[in-house]
């Protein structure tokens, strides 16, 4: 049973939406704003209950709203990039006469499936109480299921706050690939870690997962061939074929300095670049091959193009193995992961006569 109920004669609805990223959104269906709470509840989205219905018991309830894309702080762009996927929706009656937040609750849901059509969405909400039809296990696995920076009870406990940094693109090669070669961290420091952009035409947009991230890595050099691909000889090494590497330093083969060349062949102590050196001095001394720090891969492509310039924020992560738990984040008694359950292939083994 409901403590309160709002004076049907004056009642209107009001919606709170509270995105995972982003500011929240304050809607109401009356034709004035409306403040509350040192709120103000906005009128100008076009937004409505298209469709409300619950049952006693444990059904959930569905909501439906429909609104109109680019009021309210609620535009296009965010609804398609994601950003108000899985928003918390606290819905709400009140009188328009005395308006009070959370005066009559209707309930609490989570955004669901949104479909666009022009400038108008329709959004369907399932409420919180869907969550206890939902079922519910643990799995062991070798990767720990954690939540990496998650505060909550035995959760990670890694504190973000401190490890979020921020920078500008110096360098675009897509909307999935782009670089900051300002950045000093180690290499795969941001792997799977988080990139929002602050600036440009991303700003507010969705964070995207970081896929892999090109940290600093340099090797000093003692031997260069003469060769249409010259041949690095840098010592044990962990460049990869692909790597793109710059070069500084070099005595005798002066001309290769400044260069860039995309590794096109390994050897344990050498690499192969796509750099002809047949018509440059000969090699005498020094040196060292750097891989171009900061270069950013994403797993998803930003919905706007990603210009030099744009302003960023970035999250570092965990790619959930004990020795980053351990080792990187110094954080392995947090760890949630089960390294040394036997595989299938082990347990299932049949014993034999030795």
């Amino acid at each position: 049973m409901k403590s309160a109920i709002a004076d049907y004669r004056y009642k209107v609805h009001c919606l709170r939406i509270v995105p995972r990223w982003g500011s929240t959104i304050y809607l109401t269906d009356h034709p004035r704003d409306l403040v509350m709470g040192g709120h103000t509840y906005r009128t100008d989205s076009g937004y409505q209950f298209s469709g409300q219905a619950s049952e006693s018991g444990m059904a959930p309830g569905v909501m439906d709203l429909d609104g109109i894309a680019g009021l309210a702080g609620i535009d296009r762009d965010q609804i398609v990039s994601g950003v108000f996927d899985g928003a918390r929706v606290y819905a709400f009656a009140t009188t328009w006469l005395t308006p009070t937040e959370d005066e009559e609750p209707l309930g609490v849901a989570i955004m669901g499936k949104t479909t666009t059509k022009d400038d108008r969405y329709t959004t369907e909400l399932m409420m919180l109480v869907d969550a206890l039809n939902q079922t519910v296990g643990l799995s062991y696995t070798p990767g720990c299921p954690k939540t990496f920076g998650g505060q909550e009870y035995a959760g990670c406990g890694v504190d973000l706050g401190p490890l979020t940094v921020t920078g500008t693109i110096t360098a675009v090669t897509s909307n999935s690939v782009f670089r900051d070669d300002t950045r000093t961290e180690a290499p795969d420091y941001f792997g799977e870690g988080t990139i929002a952009f602050t600036s440009g035409a991303n700003a507010g947009l969705k964070p995207l997962e970081i896929k892999t991230y090109v940290g600093v890595n340099s090797k000093s050099i003692s031997a260069i061939t003469k060769a249409a691909s010259a041949v690095v000889t840098v010592g044990t090494h962990t460049f990869v074929v692909g790597d793109v590497v710059a070069f500084s330093g070099v005595s005798g083969m002066t001309q290769i300095n400044g260069l860039t060349g995309s590794i096109t062949a390994i050897a344990a102590t050498t690499i192969t670049v796509n750099i002809n050196s047949t018509g440059f001095s000969a090699y005498t001394s020094g040196g060292t091959a750097a891989l171009l720090a900061g270069t950013i891969t994403l797993h998803d492509s930003f919905h706007y193009p990603v210009e030099v310039g744009d302003a960023y924020t970035l999250i570092p992560g965990c790619r959930k193995r004990q020795e980053d738990c351990r080792d990187k984040w110094n954080n392995i008694v947090n760890f949630g992961g089960d390294s040394f359950i036997p595989t299938q292939s082990t347990y299932s083994q049949v014993g034999g006569n030795g």
